[in-house]
Order: C-alpha cells, then sequence, then structure tokens
C-alpha cells in the first residue's frame, strides 16, 4: 500500500508489517513482533493471548491506494474474529476492532506493534517515536 510519501507491506505469511517507510526511509527494524496481539480472561482471571501470527485464517477484506482492511479469525480455540485497518488521509491512520462473541473479557489490545531500529536521538539519531500509551508519551532514548 503506497500513498505519496507513506509505503506499508504486509507480510500474510508471518502476520506481521514487513516495511514501513516515510519520506523513503526505512522505520522498520530487523525483529518484527505479530501485527497485533489481544490479551483476554476468564472469570477465573487466567490470561489467554492470541496475536496475529495464531489465526489460522487471514482475509484481506480491502485493499486500495487509501485504505487496507484485514479480517484474522479462527483462532486456536478462541472463536474472536480481528479486523485491522491502515489508512492513508494525511498521515497513517490505524485501526483494529475485535469481535469477541465469548464469556471471556479482552483486557488490552496491543496494536499496531511495530519494532523500529534505534536511530532515535538519545542514540545519536534524529528520530523519535510518540506511544500512545496512558494518553501519549514522547520517546526519544531507550536508556531511560
Amino acid at each position: 500500500m503506497k500513498k505519496g510519501n507513506y509505503e506499508i507491506c504486509f507480510d500474510d505469511k508471518k502476520q506481521m508489517i514487513q516495511s514501513f517507510s516515510v519520506f523513503g526511509r526505512e522505520l522498520i527494524g530487523q525483529q518484527q513482533s505479530p501485527l497485533f496481539r489481544v490479551r483476554l480472561r476468564n472469570q477465573d482471571g487466567q490470561i489467554i493471548d492470541v496475536d496475529a501470527r495464531s489465526a489460522t485464517v487471514v482475509e484481506t477484506v480491502a485493499d486500495t491506494d487509501d485504505y487496507c482492511q484485514i479480517r484474522f479469525s479462527e483462532f486456536v480455540d478462541i472463536p474472536i474474529k480481528v479486523e485491522v485497518t491502515a489508512s492513508f488521509l494525511q498521515a497513517v491512520s490505524w485501526r483494529i476492532s475485535v469481535d469477541n462473541p465469548t464469556d471471556l473479557c479482552v483486557e488490552f489490545v496491543d496494536f499496531p506493534l511495530l519494532t523500529v531500529d534505534n536511530c532515535l536521538k538519545g542514540s545519536g539519531g534524529d528520530a523519535e517515536i510518540f506511544w500512545g500509551f496512558n494518553e501519549g508519551v514522547t520517546v526519544d532514548d531507550i536508556s531511560r
């Protein structure tokens, strides 16, 4: 998927983002995580984690220059469905939805999971990461 200065390539065999470049600069590191992780809990508090790699069915619902939507389903023993959307307007916009018809509670969703090379300002680079956790934080040094 490419639009303007943004390009994203999804590896549908490994269920991860293979490449994400902005203005021709590759941002993805060598070791990649699955595209998402969903943590569920049963009534006894037992943790059940599923991620993009544990889906046995992966379908591309839409794929245009502006928009890509992928559906993940048939997780082992967990009948949830997850839809992931990436769209390009003036920036890259990410969206995830979890259809959970079980009695399990969704505790949290990690999405998108990306690994970047350490080119942060604290390591002599020029990059910063905006991390949306807990109302947002800017990360410029992983040693702190």
